[in-house]
């Protein structure tokens, strides 16, 4: 496109042209709304903009445009929620990450950040439906039959998008391929570890669920997505609040799930506030049986040093495994 002839500049044309694009309504209503911001560039001059071509009106160029837009931003949305898209069927989904995108239009330079807001617009979706349906047939608003019936389902599909985003931003985020494995100091004792600082793995992250999400998304990557479907709907009553812990870890640029011990849970995240192992321990020792802090605690170290979530004792590493594992068992 070159300059037009009612004086706009290359610059200009090219930012209302991306403006109109993105914009989610209809490419009517897009250029209309420009109209404020950019009154040189209203639909009775859109000629002037952008000519009609050998086949297409000007118009039927720019929807090629603005359809392919919003075609690329749902195929991103799918790739990041595969199992959500299982859930609610391919035709659902796209109509859910419409109207998401009305709403919440994409504002940064990179497609990482479209998802941002997905999981708190899906945990609205009962109060809208219920104010919907509301307006719909004349009920009062307090008529909430409509949102109880599906509550469960709405706020179990949102924690699965949060597990799901989460498990792509642990992805893309730092890793540990480049680190060297955590080893314990030979003739480190259990006691000496419980008063030291211990560094986590940097792509380790603490995730906290209502729903039994990860469990969810675990049956789905290890079976046939219509399959998983038919089996486990969401909405038929069968989900149900239970709490679940989970940790997300990068190792070998792949992302692994883990699923913790409540109690578990609670020290590391007091050790990625900088707590040493003895006093995040410390905080739940009323939540461990008698006498059973220290083996609980010793279980935790073995597992965590197993599956790398350790990076160091006060910045130090040692060069062997089996002394890690004789030091903790002994």
């Amino acid at each position: 496109m070159a300059d037009s002839d009612n004086g706009n500049s290359l610059k200009e044309i090219q930012n209302w042209f991306a403006s109109v694009i993105s914009n989610p309504n209809d490419l009517i209503t897009a250029v209309a709304d420009q109209v404020a911001d950019r009154p040189n560039f209203t639909i009775e001059n859109l000629k002037q903009v952008i000519p009609d071509g050998p086949q297409q009106t000007n118009w039927e160029r720019m929807e090629i445009y603005s359809l392919g837009f919003a075609a690329r931003l749902n195929e991103c949305m799918k790739s990041y929620f595969p199992c959500t898209m299982s859930v609610v069927g391919e035709d659902g989904f796209a109509a859910m990450v419409t109207t998401y995108l009305h709403e919440f239009p994409p504002r940064s330079y990179t497609l990482g950040a479209l998802p941002d807001r997905f999981a708190g617009f899906v945990s609205s979706l009962p109060e809208r439906l219920a104010i919907e349906r509301s307006e719909q047939e004349g009920l009062a608003a307090a008529d909430g039959q409509h949102e109880d019936s599906n509550k469960n389902g709405w706020e179990f599909l949102a924690e699965l998008i949060r597990l799901e985003f989460s498990i792509s931003k642990v992805f893309d985020g730092p890793g540990s391929e480049k680190l060297k494995d955590f080893q314990v100091p030979g003739g480190d004792s259990l006691e000496r570890i419980l008063d030291s600082k211990i560094s986590l793995c940097p792509s380790l992250q603490l995730l906290q669920f209502d729903y039994p999400v990860n469990e969810f998304l675990g049956e789905f990557l290890n079976s046939d997505a219509s399959q998983h479907h038919q089996q486990r709907n969401v909405f038929s009553g069968e989900s149900n609040p239970r709490k679940e812990f989970v940790a997300l870890k990068r190792s070998n640029f792949t992302v692994e799930r883990f699923g913790l011990h409540p109690v578990e849970f609670q020290i590391l995240q007091d050790i990625q506030t900088g707590e040493s192992l003895a006093s995040a321990a410390e905080s739940i020792f009323c939540q461990i049986e008698e006498g059973g802090l220290e083996e609980f605690v010793a279980g935790c170290f073995f597992r965590w040093t197993k599956n790398r979530f350790l990076l160091a004792i006060d910045d130090r590493c040692s060069p062997t495994i089996e002394k890690c594992d004789e030091s903790i068992e002994s």
